[in-house]
């Protein structure tokens, strides 16, 4: 899955990626980094940037069950059925650490 960087200036490729996390700036802001501190956005809260990586996992979740069930997608149709199916598959492929 490719990612844009906020600043449109380059493209991310999270398929070859280890880490996304999330770090505190100087300014008190709070940005997404990928592997080599790549800074891929900047948010004004944690909760903020804590919800764009919940979005970029799911995304990614969903990307790679589309995959696996249809291999490269050619219609619209193929895509829709997979993706109905991605939901139950994304439960298996991405799942959250606990707090405690």
């Amino acid at each position: 899955m490719l990612i844009r960087r906020q600043d449109k200036k380059a493209i991310f490729n999270i398929d070859t990626c280890r880490v996304l996390y999330v770090a505190e700036t100087v300014g008190g802001c709070f940005k997404i980094c990928a592997d080599q501190f790549e800074q891929l956005g900047t948010y004004k809260t944690e909760e903020r940037a804590m919800e764009v990586l919940h979005l970029i996992a799911k995304q990614s979740a969903q990307c790679k069950a589309v995959e696996i069930l249809c291999g490269p997608v050619h219609d619209g149709q193929t895509q829709s059925i997979a993706l109905l199916l991605a939901e139950e598959i994304e439960k298996m492929w991405y799942t959250d650490m606990p707090e405690e």
